[in-house]
Formats: C-alpha cells, structure tokens, sequence
C-alpha cells in the first residue's frame, strides 16, 4: 500500500502521530519564504492540514490498537488507586479538572501568554498560532476572539517577536478580508486596514524610496550593525510614511538607538543630514523619483557643460592682471552654464559627471550657483551623489 502524498511530502510514513506530524512541518516551514514564496507556503500548509485530518481520523483505530497493552498495565481490582494518576491519564494532561473551568477571558489571556512564549523560543508562527487556536476552538465561543483582540494589541505595540510572520499567519486564521469582521473589530480593525493599505503601496514604491536598503540593518533578528547615523532623517521619512506596516518588520530598540546617535551629532552635521534628506517627500509621488530630462538627452548635456568648464578653468589661469585694464566682457558661455544647470536632471551618470564642475577653483556667479546647488541637492537626495565625495570641501563651498 502506498503512502498517503501528504505524508509523503512530509518526509513521513503511516505510523506517524500528531507530533511527528507537526515537526515535519515546523522543519519545512523554516526552509520557505513566506513573504516571496506564497505559493510553496500555501502548498505546505494543505499538507499540513491533510495530515493533521488524516491523523484525527485514524487515531481512534490506533487508540484501540493500545487498549490490551493499557489493560495490561492497569491497577488489579482492590489495589490502592492514585486519584491524581487516573484523572491524569483520562485527561492527558497534569491538571486538575477544576482547572479546566476557566472564563472566556482567562483562556484567551493563557493563551495569548502561551503564544509569545513560544514565539520566543523560535517556533514557527503559523504552526504557534494554529494549536492555541485549535485549544481555544475546544471551549467557550467568545474565547477565539478575545484572543484575536490580544494578538492584534501585541502585534500594534511590537511586544510579541515575529510580528510579520504572524500577521500574514492570522489573515489566513481569521476574517481578516471581511469588511464586516473588520468593522466589528473596531479599532483594531482598523490598525489592520492601515496595515493592509500600506503593504499595498510599498510592494509598488519600495524599490523606488531613497534609503529602503538602509532598513534592512533595522529589522527583527538583524546582526548587521547601525546605519550611519547621518542616514536617520532618510529613514525616518520612509517609517513616517509606512508606521503601521514597518512596525511589524523593524526591531523599534535598534531604531531609537540610531536616532540617539544622531541626536548626538553636532549641529552642523545634523543640519548638513537634513537638508539632503527627502522629509516630508516633497516629491510627492514616490513612483516618479526619477524625473526625466526635458532635452531627453541629459549625457549631452552633461558633456557640453563639462566642456564648458574646463575651457573656463584655463581661460582664468591664463588671464593676468593686465586684463584688469580691459573692458570686462561677459563671456556667453556663462550663461549656458547657469542655463543647462537650471535644465539638469538627476541621474547615476549626470550626478558623476557633475561632480567635476563641483570641485573646479573658479568662481561662481550667483545664477550659476543657485542652480549648482538646487542640481546637487537633487543628486544626494536621490542618492545619486558617488559615496566618496559627499563630504568634499567643494560641497561645504557651496553652501551644502
């Protein structure tokens, strides 16, 4: 005979019980990618569910397949009776009957405690979930949605680890797309729209923020160290934006800990952070944080200002003071310069190219250099600006 396909997919055979059952699947559990694997965790939690089906459905043939051997074990007719120890295994479990009567209120708050405990302890959160679920389903009605209601806290105020594991875990274990369930949550229904919609918009705009990349050292179970502290502003203004959805991803001890250290910089420094981060996202649609150029040909723009200064660097090197007596004739490129500075659009290439005009020693007009500046704080709020160069004496020369 063969083997059922969800046992085979576990990795298990037809004497496989309940815990067999449940640690073939928290092992497979931990090898897939909630997140970008949807799928492939779709598919292992209905072999999870066959099995556990198959299981209850087998194990009354498998109790009676225990009775002789119970029988042989049992206390002779006359002998001393341990109460505790036959209510024990009545029950299958240590506690006293009386411990079984307890208020709808009280199993959810065990079970709630149950839950972050072994969440803690590193078990998988949907297969934590699902067996204090499975527990509660077995007593009082009201006590699945007071539960409910207390992880929905824990998940809001960051005190329960693993909190994005678990959302998705819950939209799956209660009516999470029910507009009426939601409502009747309340408040707490609402925390879990917000979560929902702002998911939504930063599965479109997330590869497009400035400094997305720099969350990744703020996560839950992160072990790289701290951002720059100079990065705070950038990665404040995307948490600002996504509070409810990133409070389910980013361990909040490490990020007071990197606005503590930026507090502590100097003035200067802090000023100098603010004013190349994109706060408030004055931008407005995250989606086109690239604006095209209006020539649609940046490169040779770029080019032609480049030429420009170069040309202009020698013209004053070679100029003695004699020229003094002359009449000063404004040269035409001048003008050019400030023009394509007021029609520069921000790219990788650009802002590389820019960085030679930056660092030339001539002086700047003023309209060259109201321009110069609006085109550098471009470049760095889109991170566009090469790393090595940030903090030039050029830049502090303009007034960045």
């Amino acid at each position: 005979m063969s083997t059922s396909w969800f046992l085979e997919r576990l990795g298990l055979d037809e004497s496989a019980d309940e815990r067999a059952i449940k640690r073939a699947y928290a092992t497979r559990l931990k090898k897939i990618d909630q997140a970008a694997d949807i799928d492939g965790f779709s598919d292992l939690h209905r072999t999870y569910q066959a099995a556990l089906a198959w299981h209850a459905s087998h194990a009354p043939r498998m109790a009676s397949a225990t009775t002789d051997v119970e029988s042989r074990t049992a206390p002779s007719p006359g002998a001393p009776v341990d109460r505790e120890t036959s209510l024990e295994r009545q029950t299958g479990n240590t506690q006293e009957s009386d411990d079984n009567i307890v208020s709808p209120e009280e199993a959810a708050r065990v079970a709630h405690a149950r839950l972050v405990e072994e969440i803690s302890h590193g078990s998988p959160a949907d297969l934590a979930l699902g067996e204090q679920l499975d527990v509660l389903r077995l007593g009082h009605l009201r006590a699945p949605f007071l539960f409910e209601l207390r992880l929905i806290e824990s998940l809001a105020d960051g005190s329960i680890s693993q909190r994005f594991e678990l959302f998705n875990a819950a939209q799956k274990y209660f009516s999470w797309k029910d507009v009426g369930h939601l409502q009747a949550l309340g408040g707490h229904g609402g925390w879990i729209n917000s979560v929902k919609k702002e998911s939504h918009a930063w599965s479109e705009q997330a590869q497009q923020l400035p400094g997305v990349l720099l969350l990744d050292a703020l996560k839950l179970g992160s072990t790289s160290g701290l951002p720059s502290a100079n990065q705070w502003p950038k990665i404040q203004s995307i948490i600002q934006r996504y509070p409810h959805f990133l409070s389910l991803q980013l361990d909040q001890a490490r990020v007071n800990a990197l606005q503590q250290v930026f507090e502590a910089l100097p003035d200067n420094e802090k000023n100098w952070a603010l004013d190349i981060s994109p706060l408030a996202f004055q931008q407005g649609n995250a989606q086109t944080v690239k604006p095209r150029s209006r020539s649609g040909r940046p490169i040779g723009l770029i080019v032609v200002v480049v030429i420009f200064a170069i040309r202009l660097i020698s013209a004053i090197a070679n100029s003695t003071t004699t020229h003094e007596s002359r009449e000063p004739v404004t040269p035409p490129a001048s003008t050019l310069l400030a023009l394509n500075l007021q029609r520069f659009a921000p790219t990788m290439q650009s802002c590389e190219s820019l960085v030679l005009i930056v660092d030339r020693t001539a002086p700047f007009q003023d309209d060259e250099r109201t321009y110069l500046q609006s085109a550098v704080r471009s470049c760095l709020r889109l991170d566009y600006w090469p790393a090595d160069h940030r903090n030039d004496d050029a830049l502090r020369k303009l007034g960045i």
